[in-house]
């Protein structure tokens, strides 16, 4: 705005020069003059390089063809900064007669406008200010000069950033600003095609002398195009920029502003404005660069929620702070297929490599509280959430969210540093088992209650390499329950896998278990499942990396009232995607032998110790002596050396 409003002002003096001689002054030497004018004001090559022709009627003017405005030295090898096919320039004709120069038009027509930033900040726009000299003249040398009305027609404006590669082009530029009396209000309209994205804006500025000369100012902006509008409201000062007013939008195509601005299409999910993008709230911007929106509503689609943040960009990033709380928030198209996705049968974990540069963006912390989030495959309620992001680490630390009749808490940290990382501690209290997992691994047999906890980290920049190092521990603790349609006790007692019974369920007290997870292999020694028929134990690992199984299952069922049982162990191996059960042979044979062996052991014992027993006695009565004293060790000698020698002889010893 400012380098559009020093453009139109040195004009201005163009002009003034001019209309002041017009009549008087041969049309060459008026050129020269007002060129002369307009390069000393801008500090700029000033170049007529076609006809300079006078008008009397309908007003006092000039029309000029091939007008151009040179560019600073260090873009001297781009052209001209401004060119344009024509300027036509009309004043009113009475006030002249009181030493007033009101312009009633000026019009570029067809200009092409460049407009660059070189890799050192400099600007082609920031215009030198040069003191005016002897020859120049002083702006005393001037009438009072005023602005009725400044055109662009059918233009063309390229935008290059060198500090940012940056670079914008629009076409089919028309401006319109009103401005009649300086130190008065200006309006304004556009419209143009930006990356090819058709954008309209208008604009009100209440005072522009107070505006130009770093005073605040009140304006109203507004921008629209097919599919939405954007608009301001509010205080405006220039030097140094600073907002503060109402900001709205109200949006339900985002694709031309987003071509407009160069980025690339986004398309947003259901629930996060894929339809629908509505702001409204008061918005600052401070001197310092400090962006403030505080408690404004937005909604996303049918999400509503209070939005309070502030950007500040005075850090190595830009840093957003604040808070967002709402109602219901609706994410299930987020993970919609997602059950799927994971990696295809035995094709293992995806390796290709996780993008974590955009952590390294911004920094932030927010907090988030929601009465309700629908993930799609799971919902939350009572949530929340604390965000931080810095440098390229992002710590969410849930403090409560409830779901499934329980609640979840803890920790997540996402680290774009060096190789990256991720780690999870997490506490699951109190869950209803069937609908976590009906949503999670589409099983609804398992019923009743339970508490998950574990503490996992791992490396890497994939799915692969994460599931592959994976350390830490997890443990489960599941409260009364059954396995709905299996009869696990009747199978075994009537060594039927085919049996139903009465119910079709298995009834347990208890089911607990905890891992040790190392290099992405998770080893369990200690599943434990209680019940009054009997249980079940386990031991063995799963590979999560590898996304294999090998494990030991070994139900027990009580056959009689003394309290022996029938164990049926099975081994569960192979990779996930074609588990094998078949019963463990070699488990059923060692157990044999180690039963056969102890029931041995247990009855030579007791022939050892019956015969030991039978030979001190026989020993005591033979000898017929009391054992006392001196006396009873000597004995004890005697019988323990006559056991031992009859037991040789029982055992075939020598």
């Amino acid at each position: 705005m400012k380098w559009v409003l020093r453009v139109i002002l040195a004009v201005v003096i163009f002009v003034g020069v001019a209309v002041g001689g017009i009549a008087l002054i041969p049309t060459d030497t008026i050129a020269r003059l007002a060129t002369e004018r307009l390069s000393a004001s801008l500090a700029r090559d000033v170049t007529l390089t076609g006809a300079v022709r006078p008008s009397f009627y309908p007003m006092i003017g000039i029309s000029a063809e091939g007008f151009e405005i040179s560019n600073p030295y260090w873009a001297a090898d781009q052209g001209p900064m401004l060119r344009a096919e024509a300027l036509h320039i009309g004043v009113e004709i009475m006030p002249l007669f009181s030493g007033e120069v009101r312009i009633a038009r000026a019009e570029l027509i067809k200009p092409d406008i460049i407009l660059l930033r070189n890799a050192d900040g400099q600007a082609n726009w920031e215009f030198s200010t040069t003191a005016p000299t002897a020859e120049t003249g002083t702006s005393g040398d001037l009438p009072q000069i005023s602005l009725s009305l400044a055109q662009i027609s059918d233009g063309t404006l390229r935008y290059t950033d060198a500090t940012t590669a940056q670079s914008y082009a629009a076409e089919a530029v028309n401006l319109r600003l009103e401005a009649p009396d300086l130190n008065g209000g200006l309006t304004g309209s556009f419209n143009a095609a930006i990356n090819g994205a058709r954008l309209r804006g208008d604009v009100t500025l209440t005072t522009l002398a107070d505006a130009l000369a770093g005073r605040e100012a009140r304006i109203d902006l507004s921008l629209s195009w097919t599919g939405g509008s954007l608009g301001y409201r509010g205080a405006l000062m220039l030097a140094p920029f600073s907002l503060a007013g109402e900001v709205n939008a109200d949006i339900t195509d985002l694709t031309p502003i987003t071509t407009a601005a160069g980025i690339a299409a986004v398309t947003l999910p259901t629930g996060l404005g894929r339809d629908r993008i509505a702001l409204n709230g008061p918005i600052a911007i401070t001197p310092e660069g400090v962006a403030q929106i505080m408690d404004a509503t937005l909604a996303l689609d049918d999400t509503a929620i209070t939005l309070s943040a502030e950007l500040s960009t005075g850090g190595e990033r830009p840093k957003i702070t604040g808070r967002i709380a709402g109602g219901r928030v609706d994410l299930s198209d987020l993970t919609e297929g997602s059950a799927t996705q994971g990696s295809s049968a035995g094709g293992g974990w995806p390796r290709d490599e996780i993008d974590l540069t955009g952590l390294f963006a911004v920094d932030a912390d927010l907090d988030l509280a929601l009465a309700e989030l629908d993930l799609g495959m799971m919902r939350l309620s009572d949530i929340a959430l604390q965000t931080t992001l810095d440098a390229g680490r992002l710590q969410l630390d849930l403090a409560r969210a409830v779901a499934y009749g329980g609640t979840i808490a803890g920790q997540t940290v996402i680290n774009g540093r060096g190789n990256g990382s991720v780690a999870s501690n997490m506490a699951i209290r109190a869950v209803q088992l069937q609908p976590l997992l009906q949503d999670f691994a589409d099983y609804d047999r398992l019923s009743g209650t339970g508490n998950v906890t574990f503490n996992i980290l791992a490396g890497g920049r994939s799915v692969a390499a994460w599931m592959n190092s994976l350390e830490g521990s997890a443990a489960l603790d599941f409260g009364q329950g059954a396995i709905e349609g299996l009869d696990l006790a009747g199978m075994i007692r009537n060594l039927d896998s085919s049996y139903r019974g009465e119910g079709a369920r298995t009834v347990y007290d208890s089911i607990t278990a905890t891992l040790a997870i190392a290099g992405g292999v998770a080893r369990n020694d200690d599943l434990t499942l209680t019940a009054g028929w009997g249980g079940v134990t386990g031991t063995g690992e799963i590979n999560i990396g590898g996304q294999s199984v090998e494990y030991r299952v070994i139900p027990a069922v009580q056959t009689s009232s003394d309290g022996s049982n029938i164990a049926v162990p099975v081994i569960v191996r192979g990779p996930w995607a074609d588990l094998s059960f078949a019963p463990d042979l070699e488990y059923l044979a060692n157990q044999r032998l180690e039963l056969e062996r102890a029931e041995l052991e247990a009855a030579a014992q007791a022939r050892i110790d019956e015969e030991r027993a039978r030979l001190e006695q026989e020993a005591r009565d033979r000898l017929n002596l009391p054992a006392e004293g001196d006396a009873r060790d000597a004995i004890e000698n005697q019988l323990r050396n006559e056991v031992e020698g009859a037991l040789r002889g029982l055992f075939g010893g020598n």
